[in-house]
Parts: C-alpha cells; sequence; structure tokens
C-alpha cells in the first residue's frame, strides 16, 4: 500500500557524489536487492567546503555532472512509480570539511574515523514523490437520499485526477514550470481540467485501481493557484450509484439523477477529494509543517470520506457547497371566469 513505510522506504541503488563547488571530486554508487543505506569507499580530495549529494533508486547517469546539471534533473510520474521500489529518494548536506585520511559522515559517535562528521545524524534521504490515498470510505446517506440512492465501496474503482506529469528532484520546492498533468479516468471537463494554452492533459492507466482501504498513488509535487489556474491534484472514488435497495438505478430514477448531475448517461457517479485543499468543509490532523493547497513530497496524504449523498458526474469541477436561498412568493390573482346561465 502507498506509504506503508517498508517498500517505499526501501533504497536498492544508492548513488552519493562529493562536490568542490560544480565539481565533482568524487563518485560512488552501490546497488542491493536487499537494501542499502551507506556508501564506502567514495575517492574524493579533502579540502573545505565540501557537499555531499545523494540520489537513491533512479536511472540517471550522473559521472562528471556539474552540481548545478544534477540538482535542474528532472523527473516524470509513470506506470514504474507506482511500484515502491521506484520511488526516487535525494539528500544533499550542508557544506563541510573533509580532512586527510578516513572521513565519515553520519556514522555513530565512537566510530574509528580520522574526521567525523554530523555524527550520529545520518544523512537525510527524502522521497520525492508523495502519497494519496484512501484511508477508509463510509457510506451514511442523510436523510433526504436514504429513500433513492446508495453507493457500495466495496465495488468502486479510485482514479487521480489533474496529477503533475513531472517534477524537479532537488530543490526548496520541485514543483516544475511544466504544465503537463495526468489522469486515471477520463471524465466531462470542468473548470480544473487543464485544457488552458500550453496545458497538456494525457491518460496515464496507472493512476487508476480497484478501491480497498489504504489504496492510492504515488504523485508529484504540483501547487493550487490563480498563477496555474487552480490545478488542484483530485483523489476520486466513483462507480454506480443504486437505489436504496443497492441495486441500478432504471427509469425514471436514473434519468432524474442525470438531470440533477449526480451520476453520467451508464449511471457512474463520483466523488472527488481535492488533495490538502482549504477549503470544501475539509477536516484537517496530523502534521501540515508545509501549508496547504499543494501536494509536498514525502508527505502522505490520507484521506477519510464520509458519503453522505450521491455524487457528481463532473469530478473535475467545483463542487457544491452548502448555501442557503432566499425565495419571496405572491400569490396569483384570481382568473375570473364570468358565466351567466339561464335555467
Amino acid at each position: 500500500a502507498v506509504g506503508d513505510g517498508l517498500a517505499d522506504a526501501k533504497i536498492t541503488k544508492l548513488t552519493a557524489m562529493v562536490y568542490a563547488g560544480q565539481i565533482q571530486e568524487g563518485i560512488k554508487t552501490v546497488e542491493e536487492a536487499d537494501g542499502v543505506l551507506k556508501v564506502e569507499g567514495i575517492p574524493c580530495k579533502s579540502g573545505a567546503n565540501r557537499v555531499l549529494v545523494v540520489v537513491a533508486n533512479h536511472n540517471y547517469e550522473l559521472t562528471g555532472k556539474s552540481l548545478n546539471e544534477v540538482e535542474a534533473l528532472t523527473t516524470s510520474l509513470t506506470a514504474e512509480n507506482q511500484n515502491a521500489k521506484n520511488l526516487i529518494m535525494t539528500g544533499k548536506s550542508a557544506a563541510f570539511t573533509i580532512k586527510p585520511g578516513s572521513n565519515h559522515y553520519g556514522y555513530p559517535d565512537g566510530t574509528t574515523s580520522d574526521n567525523l562528521v554530523s555524527a550520529g545524524t545520518p544523512l537525510a534521504v527524502t522521497r520525492v514523490h508523495a502519497g494519496i490515498s484512501f484511508a477508509g470510505v463510509e457510506v451514511n446517506m442523510a436523510t433526504q437520499y436514504q429513500n433513492y440512492y446508495s453507493f457500495n465501496p466495496a465495488d468502486a474503482k479510485i482514479a487521480a485526477l489533474v496529477a503533475k506529469k513531472d517534477s524537479k528532484i532537488f530543490g526548496n520546492s520541485l514543483v516544475s514550470n511544466t504544465n503537463a498533468y495526468l489522469y486515471g479516468v477520463q471524465t466531462p471537463a470542468g473548470l480544473y481540467t487543464p485544457d488552458a494554452a500550453g496545458e497538456t492533459y494525457e491518460l496515464e492507466a496507472s493512476l487508476n485501481t480497484n478501491y480497498a482501504v489504504g489504496a492510492g498513488f504515488y504523485v508529484l509535487e504540483s501547487k493550487y493557484d490563480a498563477s496555474n489556474e487552480l490545478r488542484p491534484t483530485i483523489l476520486c472514488i466513483y462507480g454506480k450509484l443504486l437505489d436504496k435497495d443497492g441495486n441500478p438505478l432504471t427509469e425514471p430514477a436514473l434519468t432524474d439523477a442525470i438531470n440533477a448531475g449526480f451520476c453520467d448517461g451508464d449511471g457512474t457517479t463520483y466523488y472527488p477529494v481535492l488533495v490538502n485543499y482549504d477549503g470544501n468543509g475539509y477536516i484537517y490532523s496530523g502534521a501540515i509543517t508545509q501549508g496547504q493547497n499543494k501536494i509536498v513530497r514525502n508527505n502522505h496524504y490520507k484521506i477519510t470520506l464520509n458519503i453522505t449523498g450521491p455524487g457528481t458526474n463532473t469530478p473535475e469541477n467545483p463542487q457544491p457547497v452548502q448555501a442557503n436561498l432566499n425565495v419571496t412568493c405572491q400569490v396569483t390573482p384570481w382568473v375570473v371566469v364570468n358565466q351567466a346561465a339561464t335555467w
């Protein structure tokens, strides 16, 4: 499952590079199917202001690249990323001094070394991807819908919509300046659909799977604001809108539901959730230390959804929110019919 803490924390290929300014003075790669957290014996030179850069679970050719070239690398969201073994991770140290002899970075106090740097604090290696998943979906139809509709999550599917296609792998923000997005199921265009000039929106079949508790996807960093026409990453559960007894809708109930915007022509209803979005009555808990209205690397967004009514047929549109309606009425005047009769 997404964010299970085991498979997606495993490093099977780890490259460590030593930089003096832009110059790559040392590089070494270790591959180990059972997992690797150490790269030892990296050839390098002594000197001040050295920087250690690491890239894990990658397919880049890194030998000879300058620091700027490495930090400019990007990645794209592919089917392989949905396998936890293929999650790229990166890390970069602060500047430190390498001394002649044996140097150790992040090793425990007491390690035999000519120069023990960052003792007891290993170099942090952080996932480039984020995780989005459904921690649970419950159905508790509100009173006004109980006699008309039901929904069965066990028969449903989930999909990611408006997911960013690519990102940087280094930097304070990994959001790329491209306007390429992916979807896991095609739905009618809405206000969130990437259809402006210069934007692309493509199918990525791996962003679609059967619903199960904990099911979800690995995605890349993105932001939602006016500058990108509000492109929120959406996690959606969808399936047949059923009648109160759990059967497919028949006429005239199906047409009524279609006309109300509750489902599409074949009775499919969508329940979209804008991930980490500040609005829609969403309630948050946990560590929201890096703000909202964006997807941030190494954050696992676990969504609990309570379904209280029918969904929508346009999941890439803003969804209904609580509102009130005021109405004034006027009594229709009598229509006077004067009738004369003679008996």
